[in-house]
């Protein structure tokens, strides 16, 4: 009973160590500024360092009705896509973008969408718990569409024509 308690102790241990942290606030040294870092959820997103108007670009955006739907259809049907939102809470198109994205989730019932807080050396520091390097991030916000494994199409900072419209162009043909 002692061995079992010891093992289950140390796989206890071992999966804290592994958890992450999310919605972690620190202050860059480049901007000398409360910025949100790594792995960010909704709630974290709504911090007022990040947007101070959260709510009113939520409710302002009004997404396109066609587009959203063929969203929704195209999502429901294949689990296999999700979205990686590289994004800097010190960046006005972050600020700008990030509601919108949020209502289009929302509105088209997007799943398996991971938010990461980048600083202003687009690095998540300490809390790189993902390889942010091998995800080319030159821009933010930087939206990565995958279907799997396989990344098929971005949206870099900003959207061409909308960004329910472009994320249509990017998933259509699946």
């Amino acid at each position: 009973m002692k061995k079992i308690f010891t093992i289950l102790s140390f796989v206890f241990a071992f999966v804290q160590l592994q958890a992450q942290t999310i919605n972690q606030v620190i202050i860059d040294p480049d901007i000398d500024k409360e910025v949100l870092i790594g792995l960010t959820d909704e709630q974290g997103l709504m911090n007022p360092i990040f947007v101070d108007n959260w709510q009113d670009s939520y409710d302002n955006y009004i997404p396109d009705k066609k587009a959203i739907k063929k969203l929704k259809k195209l999502f429901k049907k294949n689990k296999d896509l999700s979205i990686k939102v590289f994004f800097a809470s010190w960046c006005g198109d972050s600020q700008e973008h990030l509601p919108n994205f949020v209502k289009l989730v929302h509105k088209a019932k997007l799943q398996n969408v991971s938010f990461y807080g980048l600083n202003r050396k687009i690095e998540m520091g300490d809390f790189d718990f993902i390889d942010v390097y091998s995800f080319n991030i030159e821009k933010v916000p930087t939206f990565i569409i995958y279907n799997g494994d396989i990344e098929i199409g971005r949206i870099i900072e900003t959207p061409t024509n909308s960004l329910e419209k472009d994320l249509y162009e990017i998933v259509k043909n699946l």
